[in-house]
């Protein structure tokens, strides 16, 4: 069980180490070599190489991305992640703290079923709100291609200018300028 460790990716690479600089944008002058920021991304860390190849910052990407046994971190000669083992043990034998920490991790995951509930129930309005717009438009084109062709056959019967079928069709005034631009 890992605690607190992250369940989304943030950065692009598939790498789970990055180290960005601070630098101007304008001319790429980097400010500093003294410093820099490091990215961990817990999720995106796989456990390749036994544990004695790994380097120091690999074992506790391991730790944290909880794929280390007890055994492993025996074997480890960093004291640190040996107490983070200890810490982790004495926390889950703790009953209120195991169970507060099992409702949080609950709690995300409920949200973030929700969130993925709500965003494929926002994709469905939409694509319904598009369809309806489409078969508005459609119906509107209709309309408008009838009207059009309804200018046309006057014209020719009748031998009117456009503006004159119009006007005997009882277009809206306001909306000759529209038409005469698609006959």
């Amino acid at each position: 069980m890992s605690l607190g460790a992250a369940s989304y990716s943030f950065l692009p690479q598939e790498e789970p180490h990055a180290v960005y600089g601070i630098y101007n944008p304008a001319n790429l002058h980097c400010l500093t070599e003294d410093m820099a920021m490091h990215f961990f991304e817990i999720p995106k860390f796989k456990k390749k190489k036994p544990l004695k190849e790994m380097t120091r910052m690999e074992r506790w990407l391991a730790y944290f991305a909880s794929q280390l046994d007890e055994g492993e971190a025996e074997e480890m000669e960093a004291t640190a992640i040996k107490d983070a083992f200890a810490a982790t043990n004495l926390f889950m034998q703790n009953e209120e703290q195991r169970l507060a920490y099992v409702n949080r991790e609950m709690a995300i995951m409920d949200y973030q079923s929700d969130m993925n509930a709500y965003r494929a129930e926002g994709r469905a309005e939409g694509r319904e709100e598009g369809r309806e717009e489409g078969r508005e438009e459609g119906r509107e084109e209709g309309r408008t291609a009838e009207l059009l062709l309804s200018i046309r056959k006057v014209m020719a019967k009748l031998n009117y200018t456009a503006e004159q079928a119009m006007e005997f069709l009882d277009v809206p005034k306001a909306d000759y300028s529209r038409y005469l631009s698609l006959l």
